[in-house]
């Protein structure tokens, strides 16, 4: 496993009063530890066609303050032997259970282990969507913890306060555990149901700066009550991420061509909709977003329609949204 650094990466939070802000430090640049390198900001648009030139350290940054995280590349590389394992268990495993942690344990297990590598290069807005994070930040849905990897320099750094990792399926979530050891004190693995608001280990509603569901929306019966959820746990003014696959006629997908999609994901009970982008822009502000078709290692010609999705949570926002 390898995590490789580059230079910066977008990942964003607004100022409190929705302006942008010329930033200096006390020496007029910001030094990562890795080798005096200035944190740079691509020139990225902002509401009002401003443009935010420099970083701000953590002990400069104000409240919901624009900044930039450095962002890790996340690269695991499974041997052939290995994804052929993944691969067995993604088309051919006979998936059994009820209730819905036993389902996700039962399609999981298998592959649990090999599951990074294999997906990093399956899983393509991934890390578009975390180049565009904003700091306190939970992540639901998170199986692995993969998505802490990209952020594994900021966490260094210190620019988190508390990442939580909120997983229904077991081996997944053991995983994640192991990996959150490398952060003791800052990021928490939580075994539990994203739509339960009552969950134990969640921050206290509205006290997170972000939250992510990354190739987990999907595989969410009530995937509303999971976005209630996350909108319960945001301050107001704060982001809700979500990166997974869709189907997308307006990216002139044909209509025989989705509802071929939508068997194959169906199968290990993915549920593939262009309902859940269209209902994320209705309950948030939609600031980027991103689509595109994407390949699998292994599956020559077939690529499946993905999106990534960056959304504010109103400032006047119901406190405790639920699902409808």
């Amino acid at each position: 496993m390898t995590a490789s650094d580059t230079p910066s990466g977008d990942i964003l939070t607004e100022t409190s009063n929705g302006s942008s802000v010329e930033n200096t430090t006390e020496d007029e640049s910001v030094k990562q530890t890795d080798g005096d390198r200035k944190r740079k900001m691509d020139e990225t648009e902002i509401s009002g066609g401003n443009h935010v030139d420099d970083c701000v350290s953590p002990s400069k940054m104000q409240k919901s303050q624009f900044v930039c995280l450095p962002f890790s590349e996340f690269n695991v590389q499974n041997n052939f032997s290995e994804d052929m394992q993944v691969l067995k268990s993604m088309w051919f495993s006979k998936i059994s259970g009820s209730a819905h942690q036993d389902i996700l344990e039962s399609f999981y297990s298998p592959q649990a282990k090999l599951y990074d590598g294999y997906r990093s290069r399956m899983l393509h807005a991934r890390p578009p969507m975390m180049k565009n994070l904003s700091i306190v930040w939970v992540d639901l849905g998170g199986g692995t913890g993969s998505s802490v990897e990209y952020m594994s320099n900021a966490l260094d750094e210190g620019w988190f306060s508390s990442v939580v990792v909120l997983d229904l399926c077991p081996s997944l979530h053991k995983i994640a555990e192991e990996r959150a050891k490398k952060w003791p004190g800052i990021v928490k693995a939580v075994l539990g149901d994203a739509c339960n608001q009552n969950e134990e280990g969640l921050p206290p509603a509205g006290s997170c700066d972000l939250v992510t569901f990354s190739y987990s929306l999907v595989m969410i019966p009530d995937w509303k009550g999971a976005i209630a959820n996350a909108l319960r746990l945001l301050r107001p003014g704060g982001r809700l991420c979500v990166c997974d696959f869709t189907v997308l006629p307006q990216k002139g997908q044909w209509t025989v061509t989705q509802e071929m999609w939508k068997r194959i994901f169906a199968r290990d009970h993915v549920h593939l909709s262009d309902e859940h982008l269209k209902y994320l822009k209705s309950v948030t502000e939609p600031e980027k977003e991103d689509c595109g078709f994407g390949s699998f290692p292994y599956v020559p010609l077939l690529k499946a329609g993905w999106y990534w999705y960056v959304g504010k949570k109103p400032e006047d926002a119901d406190v405790n949204p639920t699902g409808q």
